[in-house]
């Protein structure tokens, strides 16, 4: 997934994996990937919210179980039959769950679309439309506490063990991907990858930078919330009787506060709006789509 609607989509899913990601692995879903100067401003245009023919909803080509990201968590726990067969079925459970509450993202990938390619973007208006639609902070924290805690006992205490090393891996890597800024590590590859294929001038790269670079406190904060909550959640699980209440309480926060800064994500995308031209746009959007495209047919092998 486009790291900048990371937290709006693990909101919006709340499949097994969501959980996982949101609950004990938070950092982990901020990491970082060849669409991190991308994702800075308008991520939603391309591989929406658990799509169907995203290789994120589907799981990796030789990914545990079909179900999205979860080999990146479950690699190397030596999961026995039973155990697959238990995560399916809480996967296939929590996807029914989904199903019946996700947002028509397909529409609001359009609109977004639209909006972006259009003269004017208006992100108050595409804000109120999203979160018209957007299901009750409540309830996906509720729903994402029963998956989290079903799939840790499903775990032996060396499975715990070893997934919660992985994911301090994890957060550390995150920690230190906070910490860059617009020219180093990937980001400063990404610009100039970016910069060579829509032939953006100095003064763009320097606003692009900016742009980025004016977000570093919000990801700085949001890090150190998931931070703590993954903290907190580790903490209850390791109780001898771990409550959903409380587990849905300690989640409950960030998800209300993770549909509000949905209206940070589409400033940063109508800052962009702002720096490329029509021409930019097109072209950018035109390669969104085809990358979508050709991780659509990746995940069909």
């Amino acid at each position: 997934m486009l790291q900048s609607t990371r937290i709006f989509k693990r909101l919006a899913g709340f499949t097994l994996t969501i959980a996982l990601a949101a609950g004990l692995g938070g950092c982990a879903g901020q990491l970082p990937n060849a669409d991190t100067l991308e994702s800075a401003g308008f991520g939603l245009l391309a591989d929406g919210p658990d799509s169907e023919a995203s290789p994120h909803a589907k799981g990796h080509r030789g990914g545990h179980l079909g179900m999205p990201m979860l080999g990146m968590f479950m690699r190397d726990l030596n999961l026995s039959d039973a155990q697959k067969a238990q995560f399916k079925a809480l996967f296939e459970q929590a996807r029914a769950q989904h199903q019946t509450q996700r947002p028509d993202f397909k529409a609001i990938k359009e609109q977004f679309k639209q909006a972006f390619l259009s003269e004017s973007f208006d992100a108050v208006a595409l804000r109120s439309q999203v979160q018209s639609q957007a299901p009750d902070p409540a309830v996906i924290s509720r729903h994402m506490a029963e998956h989290l805690l079903k799939a840790w006992q499903i775990l032996t205490p060396q499975q715990q063990s070893k997934l919660v090393s992985r994911l301090d891996q994890m957060e550390a890597r995150m920690q230190k991907f906070a910490a860059q800024g617009p020219a180093q590590g990937p980001h400063r590859d990404q610009l100039q990858k970016l910069a060579q294929q829509l032939q953006l001038s100095a003064e763009q790269q320097a606003q692009i930078q900016a742009l980025w670079s004016a977000s570093k406190p919000e990801r700085t904060e949001r890090h150190q919330q998931l931070k703590a909550l993954k903290q907190s959640m580790l903490t209850e699980l390791g109780n001898a009787n771990p409550s959903v209440e409380r587990m849905a309480g300690l989640i409950a926060p960030l998800a209300a506060k993770g549909q509000g800064q949905l209206g940070s994500h589409l400033d940063k995308m109508a800052g962009l709006h702002g720096i490329l031209s029509s021409a930019q746009r097109a072209q950018l959007v035109s390669m969104m789509e085809q990358k979508h495209q050709a991780r659509r047919g990746h995940s069909r092998r």
